[in-house]
């Protein structure tokens, strides 16, 4: 009995501390930033890395990060990025590849979406990314850290009248 707490004391403090969350941070415009870390969504021969930068003020729009890795082969002709938060689709725009990694098939790319659209996202209880890639669609769904995430936005940071200052 013995031998399997020496096991899974260090698993489950180890599984506690690798838990992802919300950093914040206070701007010198009195603006707080919010950084929600990478976090990884699968679809079928596609998963991506995402995260979120984003801002308490209305008026600035928040970034989202995508690694994109495709199955056997470098992802080429991306031509729509989009969340489909509760069954409504918003397109990230300001689209730009930030870097390729053909040992890895990694495009990075950075995107913008409004702050409405972010806080509908981050309400939605039925997520995905979807991504058309040579003309072949390809859906993502998030990870339980991405959802941890979501949840802890909800929970501490999802005033309105607070973000919306």
């Amino acid at each position: 009995m013995k031998k399997k707490w020496f096991f899974l004391v260090p698993c489950f403090l180890l599984s506690c501390s690798t838990q992802p969350y919300i950093k914040q941070y206070t701007l010198s415009s009195g603006a707080t930033m919010y950084f929600l870390p990478a976090s990884t969504w699968m679809g079928n021969d596609i998963s991506i890395d995402i995260d979120f930068n984003f801002k308490s003020d209305a008026h600035i729009e928040t970034i989202c990060n995508i690694n994109i890795r495709q199955k056997g082969k470098l992802p080429r002709g991306l031509s729509s990025v989009t969340l489909k938060a509760d069954s409504i689709d918003y397109s990230l725009y300001d689209i730009k590849i930030l870097s390729v990694d053909s040992r890895t098939n990694t495009v990075r790319i950075t995107s913008k979406l409004s702050h409405d659209t972010f806080l509908q996202v981050m309400q939605s209880k039925d997520l995905s990314l979807n991504i058309i890639i040579e003309g072949v669609p390809y859906a993502c769904i998030p990870s339980e850290a991405f959802l941890i995430l979501q949840r802890e936005f909800q929970n501490n940071y999802f005033e309105i009248e607070h973000i919306l200052q």
